[in-house]
């Protein structure tokens, strides 16, 4: 009976369902992070430029 249920289309399409849910679920959580972490690099790099200017320019006695 056990052999029935576990190998029944019914089962093994809800199988199939779960696991393209789980990796869509992980492909969207990674392309979230990926984004929220390309943003915020983003931020810091355009708020840490002009300081970046303002040290070299010290630098060169500008």
């Amino acid at each position: 009976m056990e052999t029935l249920i576990q190998t029944s289309p019914s089962v093994t399409e809800l199988r199939k369902s779960i696991s393209h849910m789980h990796q869509l679920h992980d492909t969207v959580s990674v392309g979230i992070t990926k984004a929220s972490f390309d943003t915020a690099m983003r931020t810091s790099e355009l708020e840490t430029m002009p300081m970046e200017q303002v040290i070299e320019q010290s630098a060169c006695g500008i």
